[in-house]
Parts: C-alpha cells; sequence; structure tokens
C-alpha cells in the first residue's frame, strides 16, 4: 500500500507533495531526522491531504499530478491565497519579536499594520 500526500509549512508558506510506503516513518524524516533535502528549510509540516494506492506506479503518477499548479488547486482543494496572509504576518511577528536588526523597521511596521487590520475585522 503507498499513500500520496501534501504537506504544508504554515511558517514558510510551502507545499510539498510526496509518496511513500510509510507515512508515520515518512513525517518523522520531514520534521526531525532529516538531515538533507529541501523539506528540512521549511519544518515544520502538516499534512493536509492523503490518497491510498495499491501500487507503486499508481501511487507515482497521482504525486505527478499533484504537483502541477491545477492539481494543487483543483484536486487538492488548496489555495495558498487564502492562508499565505497569516503566514506572513506570523513570521514578520517573529521577526519583529526577535528584534532581528536587518528588518526591523519593516517588521514593525507590518506588524503594527496587521495588528490594526485584526482588531478592525
Amino acid at each position: 500500500m503507498f499513500t500520496v500526500y501534501a504537506l504544508y509549512s504554515p511558517s514558510y508558506d510551502k507545499i510539498y507533495v510526496g509518496y511513500t510506503s510509510d507515512l508515520d516513518a515518512r513525517m518523522l524524516s520531514h520534521n526531525k531526522l532529516g538531515k538533507k533535502g529541501w523539506t528540512i528549510q521549511f519544518r515544520p509540516w502538516e499534512i493536509v491531504h492523503t490518497e491510498e494506492f495499491e501500487t507503486k506506479a499508481e501511487a507515482m503518477n497521482r504525486e505527478k499530478q499533484l504537483k502541477t499548479a491545477k492539481g494543487r488547486k483543483v484536486y487538492l482543494g488548496f489555495n495558498r491565497k487564502e492562508v499565505r496572509p497569516v503566514a506572513r504576518r506570523a513570521h514578520i511577528r517573529r521577526l519583529a519579536d526577535a528584534g532581528s536588526p536587518e528588518c526591523y523597521d519593516f517588521c514593525k511596521y507590518y506588524a503594527a499594520f496587521f495588528s490594526r487590520s485584526n482588531r478592525e475585522v
């Protein structure tokens, strides 16, 4: 049995699609054990979609389909534009709270802006 899965990193607003025969072990690798690869840069990951297939070939075909822009939007029903502002706000607030010198003014301005817009909603 093979599982095709989609992961989302709310901290970095990234989507990752893959397949595996052991989802628990793969998630542990993505979030903790992995030492190299693209996904270690954008931890932590959350599972947002899974599908199971009998054969590896079926799983690979579905993974390929989901990796297209149409696949992410239509088949996963995952529109990053709905999630992106929340992720950006959280990232900007984290940088502002940490006092990051390279973006201090930028972060303080946008953190204040997002705080105001949240109160008005």
